[in-house]
């Protein structure tokens, strides 16, 4: 389901929800004077823990990333890398204050610790990111973390 430019994953069984996400459209996302469109992981959370329904819920969203050729990335905190990880995510510690969304004449970063984790896609967004590590990146909203 389509709901304000994020896309829903909600895994079921027997009419309960056991975990749910969502991927939004981020863009344009502005790096090294290039614009690309990203899927942002909102909200991937399981009601049920410890039964892998949270990991097979991922699975269909990268599943989705691939299918479409887009880079998907998120913000979590370190406690929760090891989950992506086993997911099959890339992690990244070092860049998360190099994204910036700016408001007017303010600049918004991610205030909290958390760290990236994403899967690249052929428009190599985060490998390019990894590579020039003095620009930033300019975000069109702060939620994504």
């Amino acid at each position: 389901e389509t709901h304000n430019n994020t896309i829903f994953f909600l895994l079921k069984e027997d009419g309960k929800i056991l975990s749910m996400g969502g991927l939004m459209t981020v863009d344009p996302v502005i790096f090294n004077d290039m614009n690309y469109k990203l899927l942002g992981f909102v909200e991937v959370i399981s009601n049920v823990k410890g039964k892998g329904f949270g990991k097979k819920l991922i699975q269909h969203m990268l599943n989705y990333l691939k299918d479409t050729d887009t880079t998907g990335m998120g913000f979590t905190m370190p406690k929760n890398t090891g989950f992506y990880e086993i997911c099959g995510l890339s992690i990244n510690r070092d860049s998360t204050q190099r994204f910036v969304y700016i408001d007017g004449d303010k600049r918004v970063t991610n205030q909290d610790g958390q760290v990236i984790f994403y899967m690249d896609s052929s428009d190599n967004f985060m490998k390019e990111v990894l590579a020039h590590p003095d620009k930033e990146v300019i975000l069109p909203t702060a939620g994504l973390w």
